[in-house]
């Protein structure tokens, strides 16, 4: 009867383990998840700011064609 007692002890506390280990294991996961999201929403400000960048650039551009095409026409 005391191995019986002994053996359910280990069981449980095997069990146990397991749990606070997948219990860690899924913390870490989030984390990592929620870093990985803060990074995407990291880049994407940074590729929206590049975009909104070379939509200016374009504009600068597109007005000196005009103007140069003007004087070329003339």
């Amino acid at each position: 009867m005391g191995s019986d007692t002994l053996s359910s002890q280990d069981s449980e506390e095997r069990i146990q383990e397991k749990r606070r280990r997948n219990k860690m294991a899924s913390r870490r996961l989030r984390q990592r998840h929620v870093e990985h999201v803060s990074d995407l929403e990291s880049r994407l400000g940074q590729v929206t700011r590049e975009r909104d960048d070379l939509r200016l650039q374009v504009a600068k551009w597109e007005a000196e064609v005009m103007v140069l095409r003007k004087l070329v026409g003339q």
